[in-house]
């Protein structure tokens, strides 16, 4: 809902006003993509390491991030609303907040999209203060229960929207072609799969396990998606802040 009442509010409304509303979001998550980099990783020069060195790394990084699904899909489908629940989820992981803003962002990212809470539940655990979880999962339970008893209570008639294609289940599709399910996940970050269980196995070893499991939990529980849309390259782009830590 978010995404269309701020463009409605602005007045860019139509084709051609929403799609340049949605391409000036899809500039702001590079630029929350660079802030994030920036501060958080490429900004940390090794030692002795030149200028143009940097640079070459810097290079790289952004290249991989800026192909990575949840960049791509804006540029392919620039209508849909997540770029705006990716651009809160960065601003959370760039900028200082009080516990009222973080829950606040929590409910703004809920109404952006509904799928939200399969990238939030893990970021909440994993990076909220221990203080903040319960309540900030509550509002995760509170936007579903609503929208369960929205339905009737009846919860094959909420999910029908889902998990239907066509005349055929989503989850018919999913057994009929895993192979190009998993292709599908796998290109949400490509290579990046390989570096991302690498650091993971590393910081394993290293005795810091909370962070692995942050990142494992973070980027795949969004994965848990494809259950409920057939559309696997995009969903999994959902968990792209474990990808990016």
């Amino acid at each position: 809902l978010l995404k269309p009442a701020i463009a409605y509010f602005i007045q860019m409304q139509g084709y051609i006003l929403y799609y340049i509303f949605s391409l000036v979001c899809i500039y702001i998550l590079i630029f929350m993509t660079v802030v994030f980099l920036e501060s958080k990783i490429v900004s940390t020069h090794r030692l002795g390491e030149t200028t143009p060195a940097i640079y070459t790394r810097k290079f790289w990084v952004y290249l991989s991030a800026m192909t990575s699904s949840y960049m791509m899909v804006c540029f392919q489908w620039p209508g849909y609303p997540e770029n705006i629940f990716f651009i809160l989820i960065l601003l959370t992981a760039c900028l200082p907040m009080s516990r009222q803003a973080r829950l606040g962002t929590v409910a703004l990212c809920i109404v952006t999209h509904d799928g939200s809470a399969f990238a939030l539940i893990p970021i909440i655990l994993f990076c909220f203060p221990k203080q903040e979880r319960i309540p900030a999962l509550f509002a995760v339970v509170l936007f579903y229960g609503i929208w369960f008893v929205s339905h009737g209570l009846n919860l094959q008639q909420g999910l029908e929207s889902h998990v239907v294609v066509g005349n055929k289940s989503n989850w018919s599709l999913l057994t009929r072609n895993p192979a190009l399910a998993v292709v599908g996940v796998f290109f949400a970050y490509k290579l990046l799969w390989f570096i991302g269980l690498y650091t993971s196995w590393r910081l394993w070893l290293e005795k810091d396990r909370e962070t692995a499991l942050a990142i494992v939990g973070i980027t795949l529980f969004s994965v848990l998606m494809l259950l409920l849309g057939w559309d696997t390259t995009r969903l999994a782009g959902f968990g792209f802040l474990g990808m990016l830590i």
